[in-house]
């Protein structure tokens, strides 16, 4: 914090008249909104990891002398652990379609017009984007290779199928996975320039509406949260922000939109549309599992409610990927698959919502929880970590039992004292008390042991 005011003082000439800390979702960065005196605000963000910080930074110097919509980097830290960039506003894509996502998909035409501009800035980004970018500077994995399509894949697996207790066969599993990933990775579909070469286009990775901010000034969309980007295909993109569970777009909004970039990119490069449209529905399904995976840590694990009330709606969207047949050259995936959506705290839409609901989702994934690495070793180290929760929980549960037991005898105990003292003070034992009139009083003592505590009768006689 500290070393934000004195690079912002350094930066402005002065310390902030006022600073508004920013809320944040899933990342583990801090922002804040730094105001001046004379007005005009600047956001500041405190990052530890400096690698990151280091690659968002190189990104939106690359992207805005490429005069992409990106924020503008002001002033940087001397050890890269924060720095300034340019106040976007307040007002995120995702708040913009608020009332079309409340309605459960009835855009208006405003926020129509909104999805499809950012649709046909997308392209652009993906392409003239990648024209020089040095792939060094980006995290690892750089490109979208089949081993970065495994490590999502076995996020999914470990995250989120794993916490459902639903049994399936490792090694079959894996088989479909392997070809998934090839599938995905295959140059088919991929766009080229005018002469037949491919080319080099950038993935974006996170592209949702929440990562798309809507400057103050003209509503324009500008590009954020860009940091995890790699070399990759352009379809992963468009299918994570047409198929953001959260967003609710209807089928026939996505249809539109997917025209409207294809119209877009055709202007920029030369591809096969048709192939195009064919590996569009296999990053559709990659994305839903990816998602479900990140919702399964950040919501089961981290419990945060957003990521918790976003499972329901990415459920139904795997669900319709599943009625497609999309999965269907992938038989083993698509059986586990089908016996995961069928299972009965998927089937209500509101599961996720409720009190109840989130504490057993939660308690299911605390019974069985494993952690989303791919190699071996760390999964036997998951496999630890799953055995020292259960050990936690079985502990938890006999302390419970004990103090049950305790409670107990404590009760029995004290039942058999008051037995004692009538028949010290020469009370008879008998087996109910009536009134003068016939009638059994409110409290009817208990015939073996004369407590008055029960109302019908005693349940601890019999332990005596």
């Amino acid at each position: 914090m500290q070393r934000l005011l004195q690079l912002y003082k350094t930066w402005c000439g002065q310390e902030p008249a006022d600073m508004e800390q920013i809320p944040k979702s899933g990342s583990n960065r801090h922002y804040f909104r730094l105001t001046r005196l004379g007005g005009g605000s600047v956001i500041g963000v405190v990052n530890h990891d400096v690698e990151e910080n280091r690659c968002f930074v190189y990104l939106s110097k690359h992207f805005s002398e490429r005069h992409l919509p990106v924020p503008e980097i002001l002033a940087v830290s001397d050890d890269g652990s924060c720095y300034l960039q340019t106040d976007l506003g307040r007002q995120s894509l995702y708040d913009a379609l608020r009332m079309g996502r409340d309605s459960g998909g009835s855009y208006s035409e405003r926020e129509t017009a909104l999805v499809s501009s950012v649709i046909r800035l997308l392209p652009h980004l993906q392409v003239e984007g990648a024209d020089g970018l040095d792939e060094q500077c980006l995290l690892s994995p750089n490109v979208f290779n089949e081993q970065a399509a495994m490590f999502d894949l076995n996020y999914f697996k470990y995250c989120f199928l794993k916490t459902t207790d639903l049994a399936f066969n490792e090694v079959a599993l894996q088989t479909d996975f392997d070809r998934f990933a090839s599938d995905l990775v295959c140059v088919a579909g991929m766009p080229a320039d005018y002469a037949g070469q491919p080319i080099k286009t950038f993935l974006y990775r996170d592209f949702q509406a929440r990562n798309v901010m809507l400057r103050q000034a003209d509503a324009s969309p500008c590009f954020i949260d860009f940091q995890g980007g790699q070399i990759g295909p352009l379809q992963y993109d468009l299918a994570s922000f047409l198929w953001q569970a959260s967003a609710r777009y209807p089928q026939m909004l996505r249809e539109t939109m997917i025209g409207e970039y294809l119209a877009e990119l055709h202007q920029i490069c030369s591809f096969d549309e048709d192939a195009f449209r064919s590996k569009l529905h296999l990053f559709v399904l990659f994305r839903i599992l990816q998602v479900l995976g990140t919702y399964g840590l950040r919501g089961y694990f981290e419990r945060k409610t957003y990521f918790l009330n976003s499972i329901p709606p990415a459920i139904q969207n795997l669900r319709r990927q599943l009625l497609d047949g999309v999965c269907i050259s992938y038989p083993y995936l698509e059986g586990v698959l089908q016996r995961m959506v069928d299972l009965p705290q998927f089937q209500s839409p509101d599961v996720a919502r409720t009190g109840r609901g989130v504490m057993y989702n939660v308690s299911r994934c605390y019974k069985t929880v494993y952690l989303p690495f791919p190699s071996h070793t760390l999964y036997i180290y998951a496999i630890k970590v799953q055995i020292q929760i259960q050990a936690v929980a079985a502990s938890a549960l006999s302390l419970r039992r004990q103090r049950f037991r305790a409670k107990t005898v404590q009760d029995i105990r004290q039942c058999t004292r008051r037995k004692r003292q009538r028949h010290r003070i020469g009370l008879r034992p008998h087996t109910r008390h009536f009134q003068s009139d016939g009638h059994q009083p409110k409290r009817p003592l208990c015939s073996p042991c004369q407590c008055r505590r029960f109302v019908d009768g005693c349940v601890l006689h019999d332990w005596i």
